[in-house]
């Protein structure tokens, strides 16, 4: 706004002064504020399940807990227009906006009738109910379409997935879980053995009180092939099963970021640059966390010795 208030008082240019006046008036309009309100609660719900999603560390159903709760949380949104029209307000009231008229009305259309036409066409004459209808409602519905459509696939690999998280091996009973267990062994046949379903019952009966307070299938594997090594031959198959469902990208955003930090990389220098220099420097810009720990005087010394043309006596 101080930007456009500097142009419409110093600039010299008609044209300038005019844009910048139309400008300023739709950002003081109630219906750019409400507009704003509106993206800010969208975006705030959805927010904390887009940086979870992208850190390295979550798993299948962590991801999907909070998609539910993000896709609940627009979901109750869309009835409640009213209270984001109050909050509008108020952010107006604060920016000392006036609402003199809350939405601009646009002239409504005449439309022909035919004589044997008997009902006529029921328009929205009243501009506020036009926005949330025009607007506000193909906003929040299309969100959560969005986010229904992109991760509908997720709930399928949990369901099948699910006999090695530790709220399903806590809760269910042993027929439950011989019926899981035939299932899994069925979808997947040229990855687990028949015995699987021996071992999974072994498994949730001698650990049954620790699965209780486990909320990952990181921690079954943990506890399998770490905090009792042991057993990891006598369980193989579940073990097998956990890092199957540990290797489950939940999203693409690392091969994203990727990509970009590639286009990074390739710039004016690219026609003097090799492909293969090109991937070494797009690994270590992506991998710069491990390679700042890198003891790079030890790798000189190496390659030295490796590349050296004088024989050493």
């Amino acid at each position: 706004m101080k930007a456009l208030n500097k142009i419409i008082l110093t600039s010299k240019k008609p044209k300038e002064r005019n844009e910048a006046e139309g400008l300023k008036k739709r950002l003081e309009s109630f219906s750019f504020v409400l507009l704003l309100t509106v993206q800010c609660k969208i975006l705030g719900e959805i927010n904390i399940a887009s940086k979870s999603l992208q850190t390295e560390s979550i798993d299948l159903m962590t991801a999907y807990d909070l998609l539910g709760n993000a896709l609940l949380k627009v979901t109750e949104l869309r009835w409640s227009f009213e209270e984001v029209c109050s909050e509008a307000e108020e952010v107006c009231s604060k920016w000392g906006i006036t609402i003199t008229h809350e939405f601009i009305g646009q002239r409504a259309r005449k439309v022909k009738k035919h004589f044997d036409e008997l009902c006529e066409d029921q328009r929205l004459t009243d501009p506020k109910s036009n926005f949330r209808v025009t607007i506000f409602f193909p906003m929040v519905d299309t969100i959560v379409s969005q986010i229904d459509n992109r991760f509908k696939g997720m709930k399928q690999v949990i369901d099948a997935y699910k006999i090695v998280h530790p709220s399903f091996l806590a809760s269910c009973s042993d027929e439950e879980l011989r019926c899981e267990a035939d299932n899994f062994v069925s979808r997947f046949s040229d990855d687990v053995t028949p015995l699987f379903k021996a071992q999974i019952l072994s498994v949730r009966n001698a650990f049954q009180s620790k699965l209780k307070d486990f909320k990952e299938v990181k921690e079954v594997a943990t506890l399998l092939l770490i905090e009792n090594s042991s057993l990891a031959s006598t369980y193989p198959d579940v073990l097998t099963a956990c890092f199957m469902y540990l290797t489950v990208p939940v999203t693409v955003a690392k091969a994203e970021r990727s990509f970009s930090k590639l286009k990074l990389i390739k710039n004016y220098l690219r026609s003097s640059m090799s492909q293969q220099r090109l991937t070494d420097l797009a690994l270590l810009s992506i991998e710069n966390d491990r390679a700042r720990k890198i003891d790079f005087d030890r790798i000189i010394d190496v390659f030295a010795s490796v590349k050296s043309r004088r024989k050493s006596f």
